[in-house]
């Protein structure tokens, strides 16, 4: 048997999940909302695959890690702000004079549309590529009201899992053929 057949690469992901796989998606996705963006969805789905129980308990700490992930992304956002210091501040002015186009009073600018649309382009970023520790730091640095954010991203990435959960189940059968094929050809590739 080769050490990177298709086989062997899905038996280590069983063993893998079945011993530590709600701990690997809550760390995948608590470092994906808060500071690195992380292949959380995909992830997501291949536990979703592996697993013989009910994807409700996956959904549960998918969704748990995103939200204890954001906040504390929008907590150290506020805190830079805070307690920012001087190399910091000198930072942020280096930024405003040698960007062109951006100024403090763009900044500001961006900040009464995160107040006014935030609501919209945090549910809108749940089904985006774009990473979502972007999102909750600024929302900390820019002080978007830390309740709509909390309620926001619950709301968001609970909506998002539960799609993506849905739809793996309903296709599964299609995916995991898929899978084992890309499997085969790494397999081959090695």
């Amino acid at each position: 048997m080769k050490l990177f057949s298709s086989a062997s690469f899905l038996h280590f992901f069983q063993v893998l999940d079945l011993k530590y796989g709600n701990y690997i998606l809550f760390f995948c996705a608590f470092v994906d909302s808060s500071v690195f963006a992380m292949p959380v969805t995909t992830i997501f789905l291949i536990t979703i695959m592996m697993r013989q129980t009910s994807y409700l308990r996956a959904l549960t700490v998918v969704t748990l890690g995103t939200v204890v992930g954001g906040l504390t992304g929008y907590l150290i956002g506020h805190l830079i702000l805070i307690y920012g210091n001087e190399k910091l501040i000198a930072f942020i002015q280096f930024l405003l004079d040698h960007i062109p186009g951006f100024s403090a009073d763009k900044l500001l600018s961006i900040r009464g549309l995160m107040n006014k649309w935030g609501i919209l382009i945090f549910i809108g970023s749940n089904f985006t590529p774009v990473p979502y520790s972007i999102l909750s730091l600024s929302s900390g640095l820019l002080r978007f009201n830390f309740l709509s954010f909390a309620v926001v991203t619950l709301m968001a990435s609970l909506l998002r899992y539960s799609f993506v959960g849905l739809a793996t189940i309903f296709l599964k059968q299609k995916i995991r053929i898929e899978l084992k094929s890309r499997l085969k050809r790494l397999s081959v590739a090695t």
